[in-house]
């Protein structure tokens, strides 16, 4: 994990408040008040974060079965929020050997305890990188999918390709809605692509602040599966949500699709 925690070092100036890359991502929100009667009430600003890991098993659909391999929490300034500030860490119990739970889907729950503010955070899963020193990169570990929806923040402003998931030939011929929130700061445009359908793309919708907005795409009916992306460009401290389903629903699978982080 790299800052799972809700500490800001004041390094690199500006509010401590304030993500400022490279020296934090999380933002302090403070609790309500007559300005700002949104926000949480009664709540710390720095957000308890709390991380479960669970393995594999033959019922994915189901969690009431599920065995927790390990479980840590961050919030706050205790010692292990300040060493873990900015870096990459490995919590207690989140190494092991695959042999013991077997392999397949692991499942890590992340669940905000207290707090009002953003704790912005990555991930990432895969065989030990020795030594550990190496540089972060996409084909030294194994995929990370988010069930249902996937958020995300910019904390400066750019273009961004966003993996939302693969869709199967089996869906040929259905529409598929794409939906997103809140894409509204500094955001410029959405456009569509799939693996499976090279050449083509679709221009998606911008949504305002606080509210969803719907694609639909029909697929066509010679489609044969692939992966569906959206390069999307936006500002810094946008923060969005993306959800993408079909109305096909193939045997086994329900047409909600994983998404990609």
């Amino acid at each position: 994990m790299f800052d799972p925690d809700c500490y800001n070092k004041s390094g690199g100036g500006g509010s401590q408040n304030d993500a400022k890359w490279p020296y934090r991502v999380d933002e302090w929100r403070n609790p309500t008040s007559a300005v700002n009667p949104k926000k949480p009430s009664g709540f710390n600003k720095k957000t308890v974060t709390r991380y479960t890991l669970y393995a594999p098993d033959d019922t994915p659909n189901d969690h009431s079965d599920d065995v927790m391999v390990a479980q840590a929490q961050y919030g706050g300034t205790s010692a292990s929020d300040t060493a873990a500030d900015m870096k990459w860490v490995t919590p207690s119990g989140f190494s092991f050997d695959t042999n013991t739970y077997g392999s397949g889907e692991y499942r890590l729950e992340v669940k905000a305890m207290s707090g009002s503010s953003e704790n912005g955070f990555l991930l990432r899963a895969g065989p030990p990188r020795v030594p550990s020193s190496l540089p972060f990169n996409s084909s030294n570990g194994t995929d990370v999918t988010a069930t249902g929806y996937l958020p995300m923040n910019f904390n400066q402003s750019g273009t961004v390709t966003v993996s939302l998931g693969n869709v199967p030939a089996e869906a040929a011929g259905a529409n598929m809605s794409i939906r997103n929130f809140d894409t509204d700061v500094g955001a410029k445009s959405i456009t569509y692509r799939c693996t499976g359908l090279p050449g083509m793309s679709w221009n998606g919708t911008l949504s305002s602040d606080g509210t969803w907005r719907t694609d639909v795409i029909t697929i066509p009916e010679s489609y044969p599966g692939g992966v569906w992306s959206a390069q999307y460009s936006a500002g810094n401290q946008d923060t969005s949500v993306w959800e993408m389903s079909y109305e096909r629903v193939t045997e086994g699978q329900p047409g909600r699709v994983r998404l990609v982080e």
